[in-house]
């Protein structure tokens, strides 16, 4: 076994090699489309900007200097809840009548822009804008969602809009931002021109020579607003309570300090004072005011955080969120009194406890500590959450609700955006992905080389990290063809000579991940890159505008890829719109299918086609945009976004789509994992309705359209034929360790080549999501929808696996054994399906490949010890059927079933392997 500083030194050279790979650049620029930039708005009456002192800066340089912010790189620290831009839809209210447009908040600017055309219509520095008044109605209620900026001395501007306090918050959090940066820029200037005259920062007898109290009437609206921000800015030196360090009988307290902005609640750095995290005020939903200890606070946020605080100066706290919520955003702060923290102990107390999980694997979260930017954490599956768990304890560190996700980024294996394109060093074969969640958060994690090393009621599918020592040992395992050598503890695990690469872990992880959602009735919207900053309008968890809706449709409608006319504008253009469309609409969010949108994105499918062949058989332009990874995914999620909807499923004519069709089962075969999952997931809208309401008719049309004999042939064989698996990842655990051994592959000999590709990976594991849509589909088709589907197309698909092949009933009993819960699922049912469908003669020998690829025994175990009740029911009918009316697997399983329920024998007397074949 590995040894425990082994497996540490080994982690901590992970960690080593994973740095200059997994974090990317520190820094990312905004989109231009998203953000725009440009010169401000003239015409309008301003107030003087600053005093005569101040204006020695120069006010050209000042705004040169904002726009130079502003188009800079900023930070990427998503998870710590900081706003760098937002955009919001809003509606400008008219005397005759009203126009829609999207307000755009940046570092220092306040942008109107057409969302129709994208043109920018209004831009205003913030220090133009002298205040926002909210419109109360008759109850004083603030219900209107009507604000009115004002801007210089007469320019005034009401707008309504759906999350009007989201967007306050927002702009105070930017404005107050922009105001401290000047701020420090001031001081520093002050101090140099102080130390130019020989003066002090402490004297202030500077201030009357510049107007001093008397001149605060030449103020422009800015430096106002810098004073407000100063007076309603409070820090505060507290204790809080750590959730991933204390458990219940050890709490442990770490000293923060909080600052109260005009917004937001922010976590600073105790030396420099910079924002570590922020949490927007009007996300507390309310106080408990602890009254047996005068120190004591709890905070209750949305999305279920608390936070247990003691600070001496709690009313003081208390208090200035109460004012900020009051003064800035007309929202009232709910305190309690209570007598104890038993709300607060009830909520958290079962963190400590480790919770039953269904699946659970090792991971490296990437963290906002410095110190430690590479956390190793046990992440799980629940029937409602994924978790985080500590290695050592299983106390749960943090949950997300399966609701709550927005986006999961699926990094692909070679992507445009990095420069080095070499196959060892990108993100997707690092096993990285990320969950973005509603609440404005994204929790990125790095998948371990994994293999299986729990299976019991507390952890139903558990993975630990693969070492090295454990790839020696099965090197010699495989090895010893005699069989005499002893087999280690760990192996005698179910499914434990599975070594799965990083890249097959995220895919296993992800594959669980889309069963649970698949059980709660939820879809997983996913993308190959991270949200950009300001790209969705309104919050994560903000609900699509039906106009804004609209008006995204109408853009797809317009967009154009002529093969003859590509330049990198063009397809830049495209996937601007498909991106836009994606991060706006939810998955399964769009009222009815809009069927102008859907034709002009089946027309650029076959186009890119067209355009991608064109270049493929001119190799001499250079220096023609290809169609990436990334853009051939969005173009496929925006297909599927137009499928998905809650109106009625529609016909798709299969004259009209008949070649796109066709590239999207060619697309089905893309070497890259990311593009064949796409276009599974294509497939399966097209045919499967999601809808509220159903419809027969456009089921059947649809399976008719898509499924033709030779369409079912390509479909099956994405699935059933091995050699048509996914290569793309296929690279040795610790290449850098072995490869000095062996030098080169081509130095290696027959017995040591075998045993490498062996070990490179899993048969399926590259596969897991791509195998979980085509057999989610094939299952509905030929099962549980099979009412749907035409009976030429249920025969086709049927023949078209050749079950009496050995390959394919093969590669079939394989996926019953599979790690993903969703392939073991819907495999056992087509197996099902087979002996009911097929001839008598036929299920005979079904039943005996069964036996003979350890698929009977592997059921019989399913039925008794799996977690899933679904799965339980569906193994059980399947021993049945498979050993019904057949002497043979009633013999084995008469032999291993008694002693199973009896407990009559030792444990060690009744371990059977897949085979059959008894432990010994």
């Amino acid at each position: 076994m590995a040894q425990p500083g082994n497996t540490e030194l080994e982690l901590q050279q992970l960690k080593q090699k994973l740095d200059s790979v997994v974090f990317g650049p520190e820094f990312v620029a905004l989109d231009e489309r998203f953000v725009p930039h440009g010169p401000e708005t003239t015409g309008f009456e301003i107030e003087p900007r600053v005093s005569s002192f101040y204006s020695a800066l120069g006010p050209d340089d000042d705004d040169e200097e904002d726009d130079d912010i502003e188009s800079c790189e900023l930070p990427i620290n998503r998870y710590a809840g900081v706003i760098y831009a937002a955009r919001y839809f809003v509606t400008r209210v008219g005397f005759l009548r009203s126009a829609k447009r999207l307000l755009v908040l940046s570092s220092n600017h306040l942008t109107i822009v057409d969302p129709y055309s994208d043109e920018v219509k209004e831009r205003y520095a913030f220090d133009n804008i002298k205040e926002i008044t909210i419109a109360s109605d008759s109850g004083n209620h603030n219900a209107d969602r009507a604000f009115t900026i004002y801007i210089g001395k007469s320019l005034k501007e009401t707008y309504t809009c759906r999350c009007r306090q989201q967007l306050l918050s927002a702009y105070y959090q930017l404005r107050e931002r922009a105001s401290s940066i000047r701020k420090d820029e001031i001081d520093a200037a002050t101090a140099d021109a102080l130390s130019a005259v020989g003066a002090s920062v402490s004297d202030n007898s500077w201030a009357t020579s510049s107007g001093g109290p008397g001149g605060t009437h030449k103020l422009g609206s800015g430096m106002y607003f810098d004073s407000l921000f100063q007076l309603c800015g409070k820090t505060f030196t507290m204790s809080k309570l750590s959730t991933t360090r204390s458990i219940a009988i050890q709490p442990v307290k770490v000293g923060v300090l909080l600052a109260v902005r005009a917004a937001s609640l922010d976590r600073l750095d105790p030396e420099t004072h910079t924002t570590l995290s922020s949490i927007l005020l009007i996300d507390i939903v309310k106080i408990q005011r602890v009254n047996t200890n005068s120190n004591e606070l709890v905070l209750y946020f949305e999305n279920n955080r608390i936070h247990r605080y003691w600070c001496d100066s709690r009313e003081p706290f208390i208090q200035a969120i109460a004012n900020n919520l009051r003064s800035w955003l007309s929202v009232s702060l709910f305190v309690e009194e209570v007598s104890d923290s038993c709300e607060f102990d009830a909520l958290t107390s079962t963190r400590d406890i480790p919770q039953p999980v269904t699946f659970e694997m090792p991971v490296l979260k990437i963290s906002k500590n410095k110190n430690d930017k590479l956390q190793f954490r046990l992440l799980g599956l629940t029937a409602l959450a994924i978790i985080e768990r500590d290695p050592v304890t299983r106390k749960t560190l943090a949950s997300h609700s399966l609701n709550d996700i927005f986006n999961v980024v699926v990094y692909p294996s070679v992507s445009s955006s990095r420069d080095d394109l070499n196959s060892e060093s990108s993100e997707g074969l690092s096993g990285k992905f990320a969950l973005e969640l509603k609440h404005g958060l994204t929790r990125r994690y790095i998948c371990l080389g994994s293999r299986v090393s729990r299976r019991d009621k507390e952890v139903g599918l558990g993975l630990s990290h693969v070492m090295s020592q454990h790839e020696h040992e099965l090197r010699q395992l495989i090895g010893d063809i005699a069989g005499h050598g002893e087999i280690p503890e760990w192996l005698k695990v179910a499914g434990a000579t599975t070594l799965l690469s990083q890249k097959e872990a995220r895919s296993l992880f992800l594959s669980n991940m889309i069963e649970m959602c698949r059980m709660n009735k939820l879809h997983v919207p996913w993308s190959t890159e991270e949200t950009k900053i300001a790209c969705k309008e309104g919050s994560w968890g903000t609900e699509v505008h039906p106009e804004w809706e609209d008006i995204l449709l109408r853009k797809l409608v317009n967009l154009n890829f002529i093969p003859n006319l590509v330049t990198n504008d063009s397809m830049s253009l495209v996937y601007h719109h498909l991106v836009q469309f994606n991060r706006n609409i939810p998955l399964g969010g769009l009222r009815q299918r809009d069927r102008r949108a859907f034709a002009s994105l089946m027309k650029i499918l076959e186009n890119v086609k067209e355009y991608s062949v064109a270049q493929l058989n001119s190799p001499s332009n250079t220096d023609a945009p290809i169609p990436t990874t990334e853009f051939q995914v969005e173009l496929l999620l925006a297909i599927q976004r137009l499928l998905c909807t809650r109106g009625v499923f529609e016909e798709i004519p299969s004259s009209q789509y008949k070649n796109s069709i066709e590239v999207i089962m060619e697309l089905l075969h893309s070497p890259m994992e990311e593009v064949s999952f796409a276009a599974a997931c294509v497939i399966k809208y097209m045919v499967v309705n999601f809808s509220d309401t159903r419809s027969l008719k456009s089921e059947l049309a649809n399976r008719r359209a898509i499924f033709t004999k030779y369409h079912c042939k390509m479909y099956v064989a994405r699935a059933f034929d091995l050699s048509k698996t996914n290569r793309v990842g296929r690279v040795p655990f610790h290449s850098s360790k072995f490869g000095s051994i062996y030098g080169s592959v081509a130095a290696m000999s027959n017995t040591e080549r075998s045993i490498a590709n062996a070990l490179a990976c899993s048969q399926l594991g590259l596969d897991y999501l791509v195998l979980v849509m085509v057999l989610q589909t094939l299952e509905v088709c030929l099962s549980s929808g099979k009412k749907a589907t035409p009976e030429r197309v249920a025969r086709d698909l049927l023949r078209a696996m050749k079950v009496d092949d050995f390959s394919r009933h093969h590669a079939l009993f394989l996926f019953n054994r599979s790690l993903s819960f969703s392939i073991t699922k819907c495999s056992s049912i087509l197996v099902k399906v087979h002996i009911l469908e097929q001839p008598t003669e036929l299920v005979e020998l079904i039943q005996d490949f069964a036996r003979k690829h350890g698929a009977l025994v592997w059921q019989l175990y399913l039925a008794l010890y799996t977690q899933d009740k679904a799965q339980r029911r569906i193994s059980s009918q399947l021993v049945a059927l498979l050993t019904h009316e057949n002497p043979r697997s009633s013999f084995v399983i008469r032999n291993i079933f008694p002693h199973s329920l009896l407990d009559d024998q030792k444990v060690s007397q009744v371990e059977y392997d897949e085979f059959v074949w008894r432990s010994t």
